[in-house]
Parts: structure tokens; C-alpha cells; sequence
């Protein structure tokens, strides 16, 4: 008895692996549609005119087309789309899902292709749903393009600040150069600080006739002072001579001081015009210093501007979706991988019951 119901348990077990082989079969030719939904992005940055050009613009769009795929833009759609919950009701019985999970089931369904001989990306995406197809490729365009407007505001913020720590040491001395500059054109007369002339030595008349005079009037006073000296001494004085001596000695002390005042007034007005001209020299010359550092200031502004465009624009959403036939083989393969092993149970079984009768009948012979 006992072996007929091992007989027929194995029995059982391979009719059963039977039909479940059938079903795996059934399972993996029947067809499926699904939705596939396509946006398009236009990558900007790196690939207009005057940039790299053939090979390189392809390296860069596929470049870009690893970041679309990546995990850091995947989580940004999941968190944004929540994802984790709404994937976690529908494949995991209500319960939320973990991000890396979710990133997973995205992947199977995203496809992303640099159009070639563009600036063109396409992003695919393929779900049960329509609608789920549609809002995926549309999130994920908007996304990487929000990620590369961010990456180019962190590029343009890093690079101003290195710029302006750069830039700090020659910009202070053109402003310090400036000051000393405005200073020396205060010091200037009125009637010459819009267009202060050129010194040169030796050639300031002004100055020369006003010190020809402080020595002539110099030479006349002393020469009245030793002619009063000499006057007072004599035994019978001239008073007469005294009179003139002491009237020409006024006179020509007046001169000296009036050539002293000419003197000292063009001394300052010469030594005013040398330190305005040396202090422009000094802003000339860091001016020059500063040049190249203004002049990479210029250019990461250009850079970062761009001609007014985004790094990359959204140009065509997903707006509809096209009908894709797939094979889901999974359920098919766990029927198989059940069938494979009751099969095994069942032969197994079968092999030990006749080895059964055959020991039971050698024990009856």
C-alpha cells in the first residue's frame, strides 16, 4: 500500500511539474503592452557655436546622458513624483518603498540616447500606465534640467568668489593708487587741475625768474647793509647818504620777500604737479597689474551668462505615448524553476519506490 501511494505521489508531482512548465510557456509568450513615453532635451551649454565640435560634442552628450541615468537624478524624480509611496501601494502591499528600491524599477523602464549630429537628448521612458509613462519622461527632463541651471549657478558662484579673492590684493592697490591720485589733484591750483601740464626739469621759467630775482634783490640788500655800515662809521656822517641808503635797503628787502613769496609758491606748485604726475603713474601702473584679473573677471561673466540662455532647455515634453509589446519571462521562469524541482521530487520518488519492489521482491524470492 505504501507503495502504490509512493508510486502515485510521484506520479502526481510530475503531472503537476507538467502543468506548471505549460503555464510558464503560456506565461512567457503573452504579450504585454506597454507605454512608452519620449521628451526631449536640448543641451546647450558646451555645445553652441565655437565649442567642441564632432567626436567631443558626443562625448559630451553622452556625458550628459550617464547623468540623466544616474541614481542623483533618479532620487530627485523619485522624491519629487513620491515614488517610494506610490510604487510601495502597487508592488509592496501598501508599504513604502526604500529610495534604492525605487531607483531599480526606474532604471527598467528608462532609456536615455543622444540624438546624433544634434545638441539633442532623448529621454524614454516605458511603464503600464500611460499617464505614469507620460509624467516620468516629463519629471526627469525637468530635473536634469533644473540640475544643470543649479550646476551652473554653483560653477558661476565658485568661480566669483576665487575671482574676488584673486583679485582682492591688485584691486586695493588701484583703489589706494586712486585716492593718492584724487589727493594730488586737490592739491593742484583751480585753474590747472582739468589739464595739469607735464614738469620738466630745467625748463620751468616761471620758477627760474621768480629765484633770479630773490638773488638780485639778495645781492642789493646785502650790498645797502655794508654801504649803511661803512656810512655810520665815517667820521662825519652824510646824513643824506644815510637816508637814500636806508630808503634803497627798504626797497630791496620788500623785493626779496616778494621773490621769496613768488619762489615758495612755484616750488609748491611744481612739487604739486610732480606728485600729481607720480600718482598717476602709480594708477597706470596698477591698473596694468590689475588688467589681466579684470579681464578674467569679464570673461567668467560672459561664460556664466551664456548669451541670456539655460544650459539646457526642455524641447519637446512627452505628450503621448507609443504602444510597446514586451514578454514578461520573470513569472514565467519562477513556474519553470517550481516545475524543475517537483519534477525532480517526483523522479526521485519514483526511483525510490522501485527500488522498493525491487528489494521486496528479492526478499520474497
Amino acid at each position: 500500500m505504501k507503495l502504490a501511494s509512493a508510486k502515485f505521489l510521484s506520479s502526481f508531482l510530475i503531472a503537476l511539474a507538467v502543468v506548471l512548465a505549460v503555464v510558464g510557456v503560456l506565461r512567457i509568450s503573452q504579450k504585454q503592452i506597454m507605454h512608452r513615453a519620449t521628451a526631449t532635451v536640448h543641451v546647450l551649454s558646451g555645445i553652441e557655436a565655437g565649442s567642441p565640435v564632432g567626436t567631443e560634442v558626443e562625448a559630451v552628450l553622452q556625458t550628459e546622458a550617464d547623468m540623466i541615468r544616474s541614481e542623483f537624478i533618479l532620487k530627485s524624480v523619485i522624491e519629487k513624483l513620491d515614488l517610494n509611496t506610490v510604487w510601495g501601494k502597487r508592488y509592496k502591499e501598501g508599504q513604502k518603498l526604500k529610495t534604492t528600491e525605487s531607483c531599480e524599477i526606474a532604471k527598467k523602464g528608462l532609456n536615455v540616447t543622444a540624438v546624433p549630429n544634434s545638441a539633442l537628448i532623448q529621454i524614454e521612458f516605458t511603464r503600464e500606465g500611460a499617464d505614469e509613462a507620460v509624467k516620468l519622461a516629463n519629471a526627469v527632463a525637468q530635473v536634469y534640467c533644473d540640475y544643470r541651471v543649479d550646476r551652473r549657478r554653483r560653477i558661476a558662484e565658485t568661480t566669483a568668489n576665487n575671482l574676488i579673492e584673486i583679485c582682492r590684493e591688485p584691486l586695493e592697490r588701484v583703489k589706494a593708487a586712486g585716492m593718492k591720485l584724487e589727493a594730488a589733484q586737490a592739491a593742484l591750483a583751480v585753474d590747472i587741475r582739468a589739464n595739469p601740464p607735464q614738469v620738466r626739469t630745467g625748463e620751468n621759467k616761471t620758477l627760474h625768474a621768480a629765484q633770479s630775482r630773490r638773488n638780485q634783490a639778495n645781492i642789493e640788500v646785502m650790498s645797502r647793509l655794508r654801504q649803511l655800515e661803512t656810512a655810520k662809521k665815517a667820521a662825519k656822517p652824510d646824513t643824506n647818504l644815510l637816508v637814500r641808503l636806508t630808503a634803497d635797503l627798504t626797497r630791496f628787502q620788500g623785493e626779496l620777500a616778494a621773490a621769496e613769496n613768488d619762489v615758495s609758491a612755484e616750488s609748491r606748485r611744481v612739487e604739486a604737479l610732480k606728485g600729481y604726475w607720480f600718482a598717476r603713474e602709480n594708477v597706470e601702473s596698477a591698473e596694468r597689474v590689475f588688467a589681466p584679473f579684470k579681464k578674467a573677471v569679464d570673461e567668467a561673466k560672459a561664460a556664466n551668462s551664456a548669451s541670456g540662455k539655460p544650459p539646457a532647455t526642455i524641447e519637446t515634453c512627452a505628450e503621448r505615448t507609443a504602444a510597446v509589446e514586451s514578454h514578461d519571462a520573470s513569472r514565467g521562469s519562477v513556474y519553470f524553476g517550481i516545475a524543475t524541482m517537483l519534477l525532480l521530487v517526483g523522479i526521485g520518488q519514483l526511483l525510490a519506490s522501485r527500488s522498493r519492489i525491487r528489494n521486496d521482491n528479492k526478499k520474497l524470492a
